[in-house]
């Protein structure tokens, strides 16, 4: 099976999503407030407040959740 694209993770609460570099997807990551680079986990990191938008940025990109992350928000993939 291959690996995803694109994951989402909780971790310290708050929601972090790694995927590989993409123009688009990183200034739509940009447009959410609160956002920033975690540079050791290579991934753009999120306030749990900013998750209607990053529920938003996650469908549109098709990115996937983890079980903790669907468990939370009850996500659907």
């Amino acid at each position: 099976m291959q690996k995803p694209n694109k994951v989402a993770w909780l971790k310290d609460g708050e929601i972090y999503i790694q995927a590989p570099y993409d123009k688009d997807f990183t200034n739509d990551c940009r447009d959410i407030e609160g956002r920033r680079w975690d540079v050791d986990s290579k991934a753009n990191v999120f306030p749990l407040s900013a998750w209607p938008y990053v529920r938003e940025l996650m469908n549109k990109w098709r990115v996937v959740s983890t079980d903790e992350l669907k468990a939370v928000f009850k996500t659907e993939e």
